[in-house]
C-alpha cells in the first residue's frame, strides 16, 4: 500500500482555494488549505506536506516570502 500524498494549497481567494481542494481530493490526494502565507507556514511546519501549491499575491506573507521561509527552515 502506498502513502497518500498531502498537498497544501495556500491561497487567499476562498473560492479558488475551495475549488482547488475539491479537485485534489476528488483525484485521491489529501488536500489542506491555508488562507494566507502565515497560516501556510504554520501548516507546513506541522504537517510537512509533500507538495505545496502557493499563490504569489497574498496579504501578510506573499508567495515569495513563503518560499524564502520554507527554504530557511
Amino acid at each position: 500500500m502506498y502513502k497518500k500524498i498531502t498537498i497544501l494549497v495556500i491561497e487567499d481567494d476562498e473560492f479558488v482555494r475551495e475549488i482547488t481542494l475539491k479537485i485534489l481530493m476528488h483525484k485521491g490526494f489529501t488536500a489542506i488549505g491555508a488562507e494566507d502565507g502565515e497560516a501556510g507556514i504554520e501548516l507546513i511546519r506541522q504537517l510537512l506536506p509533500e507538495v505545496i501549491l502557493c499563490d504569489i499575491n497574498m496579504p501578510r506573507l506573499n508567495g515569495f516570502e513563503v518560499l524564502k521561509q520554507v527554504r530557511q527552515d
